[in-house]
């Protein structure tokens, strides 16, 4: 398997991937795909960040990490969001989800940015050392049910950069 950054010519491949990987994952709104094209024409899409796994010449994976916000009374601080993780199906469970994770968080970290955000299974991230969101005194922007809102996480790339920053972040 090789990772590397998404190029143009990829585009169609992985609008493909995405819209069949979220048709049989446990949790889609069915709209995943066009996230990732209006993210794509977006001041938040860092092509860096934005990464494919290959097999064979096969498109089997796609992640892509974005320009978000937490906003708070007194300022608004840039960080990352994982807008979207997608794995072919054929190829779930394999570790091909977890080496793009691995892979883009460590770009980002190299790159300088210093925290990642996301809205999914905190179960699932915790592997990767995000923890609830709320840890840190940051809420998503919307009511959340209070079931999921263990599910609204965050990564500190660099230990304290969330240290003293609270308030609302943009997913």
């Amino acid at each position: 398997m090789n990772i590397r950054q998404e190029t143009e010519g990829d585009f169609g491949e992985v609008y493909a991937l995405i819209k069949t990987a979220f048709e049989t994952a446990a949790v889609s709104d069915g709209d995943e795909q066009e996230y990732y094209a209006r993210i794509r024409r977006s001041d938040a899409c860092i092509p860096e960040l934005s990464l494919v796994a290959e097999q064979d010449g096969r498109i089997i994976g796609h992640i892509m990490l974005a320009r978000t916000f937490v906003h708070s009374e007194a300022a608004e601080h840039a960080f990352l969001v994982l807008a979207i993780l997608s794995v072919a199906e054929d190829y779930r469970r394999s570790g091909v989800g977890s080496a793009l994770a691995r892979a883009a968080l460590e770009r980002a970290t190299r790159l300088g940015y210093r925290a990642v955000f996301l809205a999914g299974d905190h179960r699932y991230y915790g592997r990767f050392g995000f923890v609830p969101a709320s840890t840190y005194g940051i809420r998503y922007k919307e009511d959340v049910p209070k079931e999921m809102i263990d599910n609204i996480v965050a990564l500190e790339l660099r230990p304290g950069s969330l240290d003293g920053i609270e308030g609302v972040v943009d997913l």
